[in-house]
């Protein structure tokens, strides 16, 4: 009796871990290159192509621009651990695809707010001279005017269930603060993500947490 229960215990174990949807796993980001991932995410997340695979398509020719410019950050930024960098930025170009994939599937959207908060946040972090010159990843100044012309206008015009999907976006992604190099490396980590710059951090539940979003309405 041992040995088929062992065996069939074993083989739940493995069902459970086939049955887990890749976007329930943690997403490893760094903060050199979150600018990039959110470029990414608000071409990726708009909604104006049919289908997901022609949304992919349409980002495509950005994604091959954000590409290169990864790779000049991670140059600028990091030594010790590049390639690494390099790794997840990848996994994070193809999580944020699947998650596509998934959104569309399951006909839930992200609200446009979030789409503009995503490229304002990302261009003027990567505009800032402290990140072009490899000095820090800067936030401050940025995520105050990125907010108040997206966000907060936003909140008054949507509905609830939007507005419900705005909100816990913006908490998952908002970034504040300044993170000097190559100081970075020996910053604690913790805190939640959102309310400090971390060099590297863990978004649960994959890049977007498809399950928190709210469908569309018919």
């Amino acid at each position: 009796m041992t040995k088929p229960t062992v065996l069939l215990g074993a083989l739940a174990a493995v069902s459970v871990i086939f049955a887990t949807p890749a976007s329930a796993r943690p997403l490893t980001v760094y903060a050199t290159t979150t600018p990039i991932l959110y470029r990414y995410a608000a071409c990726l997340y708009d909604g104006s192509a049919p289908t997901a695979e022609a949304q992919i398509a349409q980002c495509a020719p950005l994604k091959a621009q954000l590409e290169e410019e990864g790779k000049d950050v991670i140059e600028r930024f990091h030594v010790v651990e590049r390639y690494t960098v390099e790794q997840n930025l990848r996994r994070g170009f193809l999580q944020q695809e699947l998650e596509l994939k998934q959104l569309r599937n399951a006909g839930k959207f992200v609200p446009a707010a979030m789409l503009d908060y995503w490229k304002c946040m990302g261009e003027g972090a990567m505009a800032a001279e402290d990140y072009i010159a490899a000095d820090a990843v800067n936030y401050i100044g940025i995520e105050g005017d990125c907010f108040r012309s997206t966000i907060k206008p936003a909140r008054k015009v949507i509905s609830g269930a939007e507005k419900t999907s705005l909100r816990l976006l913006y908490r998952r992604f908002r970034r504040n603060g300044r993170l000097t190099f190559p100081a970075a490396r020996q910053t604690p980590q913790n805190g939640p993500a959102g309310t400090r710059l971390q060099f590297v951090e863990e978004l649960d539940i994959g890049f977007l947490n498809v399950g928190q979003l709210s469908e569309k309405k018919a």
